[in-house]
């Protein structure tokens, strides 16, 4: 039986007044769950790409010095000035992982020993302490590791599908479709009925997933790469795209091959293009720089930042209970999750090996083993 307040060792990510991300591990305290409230022994939580960004703020840790038990990974200029708001925080990396419930508030006895995949943050440490609604339950004896990317991934999948119908649109286009939440898109979508193009960034990475059975997939660096996405447009008529790139001109040239779609024939010119509306949601940053959005495609258009938990806040309790319910019933199946290595905590404080983990790339994922 867990004692409380409960010593619990965990990884914390800080900008120090010198210009440096100092990474170290920290003993906290983990007060008694009250209410409904639980407490989960973590044991297995994904390096996702968005912990890499809260873990290192951009910064190279082959830079590393060692100080003690902690490493230290000096900061360009700009990078500080970019993150000066975290100055001297203590952040709790890992925005989600799983483990087994050891202790509960009077309401949630019942869940004592059932396996949780929890969300929110700090899933890079011994214990969490999180409520009910941060929690979807899986029963005893479920495989943590299993259970681990139970929220990022799926959760974005089915809020993506969710906005494509929201704004009326049929089909999607996906970029960077090698990862992990590409492939769980692919296998939404096909579930779903939904066309899905799967635009990559080599002829390897679209070989590779077209011998995987997908319908769709370009390769953008292709020189007929325009021709063969507008092709596909009008076959599945997609007009909402996901970019993972962000920067530089995809977002661009997806438009553009949209609107050479739809644009009206010359004997129907229009000043204004097309009245189609065509949209890019920027969801990732993987190609830092400028967006860069050269006018041509009409003025029915958008190009918007996007953000999984951002559209999570304007569903109803209701629907989010359903996509719980939904990845609870698939995480074995459309949501599973595969790793190429698993890694401990103390892998996060060795340079050498924090740096193979950020060169994260393709479908590669990697799991934090506690």
């Amino acid at each position: 039986m867990a004692v409380f307040p409960l010593k619990s060792l965990s990884l914390r990510s800080r900008l120090t007044e010198g210009g440096q991300i100092r990474l170290s591990l920290e003993t906290e305290e983990i007060r008694a769950p009250e209410r409904d409230e639980v407490v989960v022994q973590m044991q297995a939580a994904p390096v996702n790409p968005t912990d890499l960004n809260l873990l290192l703020a951009g910064g190279d840790p082959a830079l590393a010095v060692p100080d003690g038990d902690a490493i230290n990974i000096p900061l360009p200029e700009a990078l500080v000035k970019l993150h000066q708001r975290r100055l001297n925080l203590s952040i709790a990396p890992g925005l989600e992982g799983a483990g087994v419930v050891i202790a509960a508030g009077p309401q949630s006895q019942a869940l004592v020993g059932e396996t949780a995949a929890v969300f929110g943050g700090a899933a890079f440490g011994q214990h969490r302490l999180a409520r009910p609604e941060d929690c979807i339950f899986l029963g005893a004896g479920f495989p943590a590791a299993e259970a681990a990317s139970s929220f990022v991934n799926p959760m974005t999948a089915l809020c993506m599908v969710d906005t494509m119908r929201r704004y009326g649109h049929s089909a999607m286009i996906h970029t960077a479709a090698a990862s992990s939440l590409g492939r769980m898109l692919e296998r939404l979508c096909e579930e779903e009925g939904i066309p899905l193009i799967n635009i990559l960034r080599s002829a390897a990475s679209r070989d590779a997933l077209l011998a995987e059975g997908v319908r769709y997939a370009l390769d953008s660096s292709a020189p007929d790469f325009h021709q063969a996405l507008a092709a596909l447009v009008a076959e599945t008529d997609a007009t909402l795209a996901f970019d993972a790139i962000g920067g530089g001109s995809l977002a661009g040239r997806i438009l553009a091959a949209m609107e050479e779609v739809y644009a009206p024939p010359p004997e129907a010119y229009d000043i204004y293009g097309s009245r189609r509306l065509k949209q890019v949601c920027i969801y990732g940053g993987l190609t830092p720089g400028p967006i860069e959005i050269p006018r041509g495609f009409g003025s029915a258009w958008s190009v918007s930042g996007w953000l999984m938990m951002n559209h999570l806040a304007t569903l109803p309790p209701e629907k989010i209970a359903g996509f719980r319910r939904r990845v609870r019933d698939g995480i074995r199946g459309v949501f599973r999750t595969r790793y190429v290595e698993e890694i401990t905590l103390q892998d996060l404080l060795n340079p050498a090996r924090l740096s193979d983990i950020r060169r994260l790339a393709g479908g590669r994922k990697v799991l934090l083993t506690l």
